[in-house]
């Protein structure tokens, strides 16, 4: 006897574990299965899958397939940022567009109720995915969810770090995974451990194009980076009828882990946006960079228990009568008594 029972399904659940930079990432996947049949399942076996079991009879006809930039973000996205996963690109602006969309996915979910539980659209893969499961379990009728094995993966990882010393002192451990298309994920949330140390949540988003998948490890204290202001070349000048002020910093990357460490540091100049203002690039120690953003990248490669500096400096100059605001500043939150 085969029946359709709509009030039964399951939902993706990872463990995504790292021990050491230069091994692979253990990935536990997982479904949390829920039984609203009133009909109790005791020792089953299952197979899961992502494909549509109320398949029609008709053949199926193909709609047109456009191109754009972005097309596959149908979503309303918002500014709200959330998750371990999207605390980087927020401390670290335009990393990827790909991190900063997943920050306004994840805020704004397509999630809605139906009966007693919430439900929530996700993208899947046009091509079904089917998971035999060997182990039978038994799945009361209850509405709950309860764990089941699906598979583990043990995958090979390019680790590399990020940091804003500007905004942050802490680097941020990314984990990127090539081929993960072979592996039938499904979007869902992942539980993050680093060297047997609970991280926190992340999320699993797989609406990308990318054939690399990036997985956030949150923040690492082993390696540390400073951004200190160098009073003794800073200065602020009058000449003529205009004002030139002068901004110098040090920036300094320590590695206290056994291995080497390859870091993506990022800090910007200003841009200005009227011609009387006028801002030159003093000293950055080879950084990359983007004229357009005035972003400035250093790619490093840094040796164990070893430390390096940078110099960037910079000057403002614009009209004496003219006030600029030659500081960036961001919102807080503060109790008002």
């Amino acid at each position: 006897l085969r029946y359709l029972a709509s009030d039964a399904g399951w939902a993706p659940s990872y463990d995504i574990k790292a021990e050491e930079l230069d091994k692979p990432i253990e990935l536990i996947y997982r479904a949390k299965v829920f039984n609203n049949t009133d009909i109790d399942w005791k020792n089953v076996k299952m197979k899961l899958s992502t494909g549509d079991p109320t398949q029609s009879a008709s053949q199926p006809k193909l709609d047109p397939w456009y191109l754009n930039y972005n097309t596959q973000w149908n979503y309303n996205y918002g500014k709200g940022k959330s998750m371990s996963q999207v605390q980087l690109t927020e401390q670290s602006q335009g990393y990827t567009q790909k991190m900063d969309i997943n920050a306004d996915y994840l805020s704004n979910r397509n999630i809605f109720q139906k009966g007693n539980m919430e439900f929530e659209e996700i993208a899947v893969s046009e091509m079904s995915a089917e998971f035999d499961i060997k182990t039978e379990y038994s799945v009361p009728s209850d509405s709950k969810p309860y764990l089941v094995d699906v598979v583990e993966y043990k995958i090979p990882a390019i680790y590399k770090y990020y940091s804003v010393p500007k905004m942050d002192r802490d680097a941020f451990l990314l984990a990127r995974v090539i081929d993960w298309e072979d592996l039938n994920l499904v979007e869902g949330p992942a539980n993050i451990y680093f060297g047997n140390t609970y991280i926190g949540q992340s999320y699993i988003f797989t609406r990308s194009v990318s054939d690399t998948l990036d997985i956030s490890l949150g923040r690492d204290k082993k390696v540390m980076v400073t951004r200190t202001k160098l009073k003794e070349f800073s200065s602020k000048k009058l000449i003529g009828s205009s004002r030139k002020e002068t901004f110098a910093f040090e920036i300094v990357i320590k590695n206290n882990r056994k291995s080497i460490v390859d870091i993506d540091v990022v800090d910007q100049l200003p841009v200005s946006q009227d011609s009387e203002i006028e801002v030159s690039a003093l000293e950055i120690t080879k950084a990359e960079k983007n004229d357009l953003t005035g972003e400035l990248t250093w790619k490093i490669k840094l040796e164990p228990d070893k430390a390096q500096k940078m110099n960037l400096s910079y000057s403002i100059t614009h009209p004496k009568s003219k006030p600029v605001e030659t500081n960036k500043y961001r919102a807080k939150t503060m109790a008002k008594f």
